[in-house]
């Protein structure tokens, strides 16, 4: 299996009602293999730089209020430019990490453009 990464169309009355958007024309979905909840997204080379988003991936889904897309948005930026020395201390190739976190950011920005959240599932 893998990760799928998309646009949360969060339903205020609801939060457990997931209904995403499918990827948009350029937008891939992909948001890692299965195995990368925790030799990557859960890994201490990521969550010694700070992340406190992605390693929630180890256990659960991830679903990222609107609220908290522009932080969840900085950590993907910060990780992506580390993204050699994560390759370094992961079992993840370079073009893996820098693939996943470019497809969550250009998600991080389609729902930041429609007010609406993120989930990692």
């Amino acid at each position: 299996m893998s990760l799928v990464v998309s646009v949360w169309l969060v339903d205020p009355d609801d939060l457990m009602k997931v209904r995403t958007l499918p990827p948009s024309d350029g937008e891939d979905s992909y948001g890692g293999g299965e195995d990368t909840r925790t030799t990557l997204w859960n890994s201490p080379a990521v969550v010694r730089r700070g992340a406190r988003f992605l390693p929630w991936l180890a256990d659960h889904n991830l679903y990222i209020e609107p609220k908290d897309v522009p932080a969840f948005g900085e950590e993907c930026e910060r990780l992506l430019a580390d993204s050699a020395g994560l390759a370094a201390e992961t079992e993840c190739r370079l073009e893996q990490i820098e693939r996943n976190l470019t497809n969550m950011l250009q998600v991080v920005a389609r729902a930041t453009s429609m007010g609406q959240g993120v989930v990692i599932w």
